[in-house]
């Protein structure tokens, strides 16, 4: 993905919030997903990741944070220490 395109993409977030429902910024969300994560690609942070999910925007309370777990993927049990939790990558990055 060139830089140009890149650059446009995330101003195009910055100037529609989230666009859930629209078919080219969706496109463009995927486009860059696939690019640095391996998102639609089978490879990095998606490697065997279902090819038909529904996302979801989600809000948590503060008391929540502290069962989110990271799943079980080489990259998160590093970052993590093995723990799988939040407050120990926050520590880290």
């Amino acid at each position: 993905m060139s830089h140009v395109r890149l650059c446009r993409a995330r101003e195009f977030h910055r100037r529609n919030s989230f666009g859930w429902r629209d078919d080219e910024e969706a496109a463009q969300r995927r486009a860059l997903l696939g690019e640095y994560r391996g998102y639609g690609q089978n490879r990095d942070m998606f490697e065997h990741f279902p090819s038909h999910i529904e996302w979801s925007l989600c809000s948590f309370q503060q008391e929540d944070l502290k069962n989110i777990r990271y799943i079980d993927y080489s990259y998160w049990n590093e970052l993590s220490k093995g723990t799988h939790g939040l407050r120990s990558c926050t520590r880290v990055l």
